[in-house]
């Protein structure tokens, strides 16, 4: 075997045995409460908070993975919500519109986003329902109406961030399509998985040295 294939073999294996992911975690825990202004009950419109915002810094690397759960939530028609995260790059992901229980859904504790959920969050369309709703879910967007917030692109999963620098302001807008019906969620939180830059530099790097090697 070329001894530059060893050599590269060997940093290769060394490069990825010292690689590893890094996980952000940060909350904002103040209450998003919506069909409300003041003590006044609204017909329908954003949240008190439009949009709440977690600041992310200090992340190195590209992003890799993004989960989000929304606190402590309540509302009892689920199916007018419209709740949409918003990157620093401006990528847009609508994780919940037209969902839960026709005529008997409400939502009662947290709701969890993750690509590797098991299953949609309960359609509209569906007469039959537990009547309170909770868990982890996959983003679910029945309706693929993407009109109200401001975004110049909308992903139909959590991977639509991949990539991405994960530093700067992640926004959550929160909208109430009718009215009549209120709630809140105690905040939110956003868990981020991001790939360190060096390791990937270090390849990049061990790229360039192979090929030097392939010239002489």
């Amino acid at each position: 075997m070329n001894s530059s294939r060893i050599f590269a073999g060997l940093l290769a294996a060394g490069v990825a045995g010292t690689a590893s992911a890094d996980v952000i975690s940060e909350t904002n825990p103040a209450v998003i409460d919506w069909g409300m202004i003041g003590t006044s009950q609204v017909t329908d419109g954003p949240a008190q908070l439009y949009p709440s915002v977690i600041k992310v810094a200090g992340a190195a690397g590209p992003i890799s993975d993004v989960n989000i759960t929304l606190h402590n939530g309540n509302h009892t028609w689920v199916a007018d919500l419209e709740i949409t995260l918003v990157s620093p790059s401006g990528t847009a992901v609508r994780i919940l519109d037209l969902t839960g229980v026709q005529n008997a859904d409400s939502l009662n504790g947290d709701i969890s986003f993750d690509d590797s959920a098991s299953m949609l969050f309960p359609d509209d369309d569906n007469p039959d329902g537990s009547g309170v709703i909770s868990g982890t879910f996959l983003v679910t967007d029945y309706e693929n109406d993407n009109s109200d917030v401001p975004a110049t692109a909308f992903g139909l999963d959590m991977s639509a961030f991949n990539g991405e620098d994960a530093n700067g302001d992640w926004s959550l807008y929160v909208y109430d399509e009718n009215g009549q019906d209120t709630g809140t969620f105690d905040g939110w939180t956003l868990d981020i998985v991001t790939i360190p830059a060096p390791a990937s530099a270090a390849l990049l790097g061990l790229g360039g040295l192979a090929a030097a090697r392939r010239r002489r």
